[in-house]
């Protein structure tokens, strides 16, 4: 059973890891986005 447990909790680490991961993922998506936007904008003056 301790092993069972001890599994449980570690599969809820990696969990939360891969849900921080996609939430730093798309802040880096929409923080190249906004930069491509601005130096569309310099391009284009």
């Amino acid at each position: 059973m301790k092993g069972k447990e001890k599994n449980q909790s570690k599969m809820n680490i990696d969990h939360k890891l891969e849900q921080k991961k996609i939430k730093n993922d798309k802040k880096d998506t929409i923080l190249s986005e906004k930069l491509r936007y601005e130096n569309a904008d310099e391009i284009y003056e």
